[in-house]
């Protein structure tokens, strides 16, 4: 099974002058072979349930007073091609304080890292969760939408 992330940027409702935000994917594409059965490499085997994926989003908001909160929403915009979810998952050791939510991806917004003020290199990690072979063999584009808001988000 081959995973291709795009992603979109919108910040809206933001007051802030002069805020940057910037989410950079890397990795964007992700095979998934035989490591990734349970056990590995065993034929007649399924995936794992929890297939940690290379792909990494960065996050870097900056130029913010250091009190301005910010809330930071994904959502998947070109609906699902397979059974597997996909799971976003902040890294908090990357993480400057901020509050956060591991989250499965769906068709509206959901919450994934609430901060306030400048951030840099907050990694949010992407999970394949539920994933079966009979049923996810097939290559699958995942298109994410990065939302930030004024405000904290409601974790």
């Amino acid at each position: 099974m081959r995973i291709v992330f795009c992603w979109i940027l919108w910040a809206q409702g933001f007051i802030a002058v002069g805020q940057n935000v910037w989410i950079d994917i890397i990795q964007a594409s992700n095979e998934i072979g035989a490591e990734s059965l349970s056990p590995p490499q065993t034929a007649g085997a399924d995936y794992s349930n929890e297939i940690v994926l290379e792909s990494q989003a960065v996050v870097n908001v900056t130029e913010i007073s250091s009190r301005t909160p910010w809330c930071l929403k994904a959502q998947e915009t070109n609906g699902a091609q397979g059974v597997a979810d996909i799971v976003l998952r902040p890294d908090h050791s990357s993480s400057a304080g901020g509050h956060w939510n591991n989250i499965v991806l769906s068709s509206s917004p959901q919450p994934v890292y609430s901060g306030e003020g400048p951030v840099e290199g907050l990694l949010i990690e992407f999970l394949l969760v539920g994933a079966k072979l009979d049923r996810d063999w097939e290559a699958r584009e995942v298109n994410v939408e990065w939302t930030v808001v004024h405000g904290k988000c409601l974790l």
